[in-house]
């Protein structure tokens, strides 16, 4: 293999596994080493990057061009369909139909490449459901779908089906389907994590959610949201030396990203126990740009305000 095709599939694949485990800050840095990329791989996670960013017209130009260099993967035209469509929700009034056309037009163009792809089939489910039947809105096939998604791979159907649940606010069958996400599949990270979030946000039951986010965390030792969970779990329960465990060991591992210290602090907050621990931790999280995917430190600097409003 010549040496420069080896370094490039060297470099996407260090992307890859950056952008997947949502280390944005680091992706990028590793782009900024590098000349920009003209492959389609290394152009759709540069464009992921940036989406991540909110750049969505660099990211949206970057995965037309990978669609472009490679017009039969169905992983491109799926790229640009989130990308226009998360454009149209941010668009004017009067740009937001061009973009609902061009994001249909994607995600047709994903289906027709690929007919068992999961994340389109997920997104047209959503479609199916939300939009008006004067546009192609059908709520009885969207709930056809998590079936079909699941003949594909179960885990990912039951998701599907959790999503539409909660669409349809019914909390029962939501539970009951991150429960059989995880079951079907008990190795597949992001159900853990889907039915640990569950709990957790039951408040009541945040022991389950424990068992739940440690799992994920097993799976998956490089991503901050487990930690998180564990951290605010347990100040929930008022475990304060368990919350400071799992801070220490998000620190370690994850040292970029300090969700962890606001997911624990919030949970202090909601627990109304230990303010001022509650905002060191948002101190601390205040002390590092945080990830792309993270509350913006203007944001957090109300809640701060708002901590000291109670003191």
């Amino acid at each position: 293999m010549p040496a420069f095709l080896f370094l490039l599939l060297s470099l996407n694949s260090d992307l890859e596994r950056l952008v997947e485990n949502g280390h944005f800050k680091r992706a990028r840095a590793l782009v900024a080493q590098h000349a920009q990329p003209q492959d389609a791989r290394g152009l759709a996670l540069a464009a992921k990057i940036h989406r991540a960013y909110s750049e969505l017209d660099q990211a949206a130009r970057l995965a037309e061009r990978a669609a472009a260099l490679e017009p039969r993967n169905a992983d491109h035209q799926f790229l640009l369909c989130e990308i226009y469509g998360t454009q149209a929700q941010r668009a004017s009034l009067l740009r937001q139909p061009f973009l609902g056309r061009k994001t249909k037009k994607a995600m047709d163009a994903a289906i027709a490449l690929d007919p068992n792809h999961v994340d389109t089939l997920t997104v047209l489910m959503l479609y199916y459901y939300q939009a008006p039947s004067l546009i192609g809105g059908d709520k009885e096939k969207a709930r056809a779908l998590p079936a079909k998604i699941r003949q594909i791979d179960p885990a990912r159907g039951w998701l599907a089906e959790a999503r539409l649940a909660a669409l349809e606010k019914n909390p029962a069958r939501q539970e009951e389907a991150y429960r059989k996400a995880a079951e079907a599949n008990p190795r597949h990270y992001a159900s853990r994590l889907a039915l640990a979030s569950h709990y957790f946000d039951r408040r009541e039951d945040s022991a389950s959610a424990a068992i739940h986010a440690r799992a994920a965390h097993e799976l998956e030792p490089d991503r901050a949201a487990p930690f998180a969970l564990l951290a605010a779990a347990a100040a929930l329960q008022g475990k304060l030396d368990e919350m400071d465990e799992w801070l220490r060991k998000a620190e370690k591992q994850v040292p970029d990203d300090r969700y962890p210290h606001l997911a624990a602090a919030r949970a202090l907050l909601q627990a109304k126990r230990e303010l001022t621990r509650a905002k060191n931790l948002i101190m601390r999280y205040l002390e590092q740009e945080p990830e792309a995917i993270r509350t913006p430190h203007e944001q957090v600097r109300k809640e701060l305000r708002a901590i000291d409003g109670l003191r």
